[in-house]
């Protein structure tokens, strides 16, 4: 069964993925940058101080293939896009994936 992207986008946003990391900010007023951040500390389990924009997902995250398939299935759910396997396969850090999503117009 199909999950919609405002389902995606209301499960996002409960306090369940906000987490205390995010303060008071609301999902939708977090920059591109906040929201990335706060799908890779869900999906890996690291913690707050440990991510940066410059992190490998593989070495600094932890993450095996099954992970960044998940983050990529995520980010496409959540941000209404589609990305490539080619374009997945060029992406290593969080930063990398954030400015894919911009030119995507995420």
């Amino acid at each position: 069964m199909a999950t919609s992207t405002n389902a995606w986008t209301s499960y996002f946003s409960s306090t369940f993925w906000q987490g205390p990391f995010l303060g008071n900010a609301s999902w939708r007023e977090l920059p591109l940058e906040g929201r990335v951040k706060s799908i890779i500390i869900k999906l890996t389990g690291i913690g707050q101080e440990y991510y940066s924009e410059q992190g490998n997902f593989k070495q600094d995250f932890g993450m095996d293939s099954l992970d960044f398939v998940e983050l990529v299935m995520t980010c496409e759910r959540i941000f209404s896009i589609i990305i490539s396997d080619e374009e997945a396969g060029d992406l290593h850090t969080a930063e990398e994936l954030v400015q894919l999503l911009r030119g995507k117009g995420a």
